[in-house]
């Protein structure tokens, strides 16, 4: 982790409304990432069910791919940004939850 992240994660263990976030703020994060992390905040429950292909539930021991999003973790992963832009753009198409894990799964499961 950079000294920047490290600050990062500090002040937001000081600040009493971070603790109430179920994410990480998306406004420390620039493009894709940022973009990722205003996903997770704005429909966490969607996250919340599919799971994450990067490898994070043996590495961190993430549960789902919200869990990518609660820490660092996301910022630096190219697998858990795209399968959260990719998951909110199925959704808003009306694609239900099943379909929207199956093409996750095929789109980042072979690590892409």
């Amino acid at each position: 982790a950079s000294d920047a992240a490290a600050a990062r994660a500090l002040a937001a263990k000081n600040d009493p409304a971070a603790r109430l976030r179920l994410t990480l703020d998306p406004n420390l994060y620039v493009g894709e990432v940022k973009t990722a992390y205003q996903i997770a905040e704005r429909d966490p429950a969607l996250l919340a069910q599919m799971h994450c292909y990067c490898g994070c539930d043996r590495t961190y021991g993430h549960k789902n791919l919200l869990d990518c999003f609660r820490d660092e973790h996301g910022s630096h992963c190219a697998t858990c940004t795209g399968e959260a832009i990719e998951a909110e753009k199925l959704a808003s198409q009306g694609m239900p939850i099943e379909k929207i894990r199956d093409s996750l799964r095929n789109r980042f499961a072979g690590g892409e």
